[in-house]
């Protein structure tokens, strides 16, 4: 029989309280202890892992009060100190993830940028090719489209122009610019053709070359103009003529260029020796002189008669109207070039 059965029921539970099991004298050959009420694995009372004690572990050996406080000071210095290299740790990484993100973004920036280059390269090259689409199909558009289309084109090409005047036009841009050149000077000219061709009676003639010629020089009806005369008739500055009329009154009019400049420098030369030091007499006496020296006159009405016959000429053989506006009209390009 146990020897707990000679105990009172107070001391049975006195003893299981405090962790002891009873046994026999047969079976008390060791003690065994379950720890303390209360204890939990993992739960140090005394020391902390460093070996550092811990607030109870300062009463229990007896170090006193007096250092709880400090105790606990170092405990959470400890802590603060983990925290405190946790932080550290973090900050880091949080560096190394920043100098990464920072490299990404450069690089992204540099991918947007091509990308950017790459899609304006294609609209570009799009655009380009929707524009050479309706080139080819100029002839077939309505007046609206093709008005459309050759303001599309000069701006292009004003475009291109202003990046000429500063030599920052590329090879590439080079080549663009003539091919739309070459549209919008075959679109005029077949412009100024068509409006040519209806000028179906005198009025509507004279209208033309007015326009043409009284027009400025830029226009389509102007270069035409100067195209039909170089083709069908002749041009003085290369001495150029197409036909017989046009060439005998070229070699007239040379002649009479050839004489009334030799009267010219005759009374030029003498105004320079009535007046030698003063260029104000000079132009003064040379006035005098052209008006009184009929051999200048003769040959000024001279030059004057057969810059109107070849002027006749070339309208002639362009199949105009030959009158006084006509010979205005004429006259004011062929003086010009």
């Amino acid at each position: 029989m146990s020897d707990i059965a000679f105990l009172t029921a107070e001391e049975q539970d006195r003893s299981l309280s405090h962790g002891l099991i009873l046994c026999t004298p047969d079976e008390a050959e060791y003690l065994m202890h379950f720890g303390i009420k209360g204890q939990k694995h993992g739960i140090r009372r005394w020391q902390n892992e460093d070996g550092s004690l811990t607030p109870e572990g300062y009463i229990h050996y007896g170090v006193g009060q007096g250092n709880k406080a400090q105790a606990k000071a170092d405990k959470y210095q400890a802590k603060a100190d983990k925290t405190q290299l946790k932080a550290d740790k973090y900050r880091v990484k949080a560096d190394k993830y920043a100098k990464k993100a920072e490299k990404n973004e450069e690089r992204g920036k540099a991918e947007i940028e091509k990308d950017k280059e790459t899609y304006n390269k294609d609209l570009k090259d799009y655009k380009d090719q929707e524009l050479d689409s309706r080139i080819e199909k100029y002839d077939g558009l309505s007046k609206e489209d093709q008005a459309s289309l050759r303001k599309e084109v000069n701006d292009q090409l004003n475009g291109f122009y202003e990046k000429a005047a500063t030599n920052t036009l590329t090879n590439e841009e080079r080549g663009r610019m003539k091919t739309l050149f070459d549209f919008a000077y075959a679109a005029d000219m077949k412009e100024a053709s068509d409006k040519y061709s209806k000028a179906d009676n005198d009025e509507k003639k004279e209208a033309f070359l007015k326009d043409a010629f009284f027009g400025g020089q830029t226009s389509s009806e102007y270069m035409f103009m100067r195209h039909q005369i170089i083709d069908n008739s002749g041009d003085i500055m290369t001495g150029h003529s197409k036909t017989e009329a046009n060439k005998q009154a070229a070699e007239e009019y040379d002649a009479a260029q050839n004489e009334f400049w030799s009267a010219w420098n005759r009374i030029q030369d003498q105004a320079k020796k009535e007046h030698p030091l003063s260029y104000k007499n000079q132009q003064k006496r040379k006035s005098e002189l052209q008006k009184e020296d009929q051999p200048y006159q003769d040959a000024k009405q001279k030059l004057d008669t057969s810059f109107e016959k070849y002027c006749a000429t070339v309208l002639k053989d362009l199949g105009l109207p030959v009158n006084e506006k006509t010979l205005e009209y004429i006259e004011s390009v062929i003086m010009y070039d």
